[in-house]
């Protein structure tokens, strides 16, 4: 049996604006993802990597998005206490 196994890119959460969260959390996004949640609390997201560009996605998820491709990432995981990177902006809500 043959195994597959995919590296994921996490990061924090305060690299989503809060609209991009609402937008998740109403899953207004044409993306596959799944919230990331434990005894009924969600904090984050597990959101697949588009393979092609994505111009309607918003600009903050798509600078992740772009991160990813450049490593090779196919999935990306939001979780509020994920690493940030100074590569990206920072949203305080």
């Amino acid at each position: 049996m043959s195994l597959t196994v995919f590296a994921m890119l996490e990061l924090s959460t305060v690299h989503i604006s809060l609209e991009t969260n609402q937008m998740l959390e109403k899953d207004t996004l044409s993306l596959p993802f799944f919230a990331k949640s434990d005894m009924n609390m969600q904090y984050g997201w597990f959101i697949s990597v588009p393979y092609d560009d994505e111009d309607w996605l918003p600009d903050d998820l798509q600078r992740i998005m772009n991160l990813a491709k450049e490593k090779n990432f196919k999935w990306v995981m939001l979780d509020c206490e994920g690493a940030r990177s100074e590569h990206l902006p920072v949203f305080g809500w």
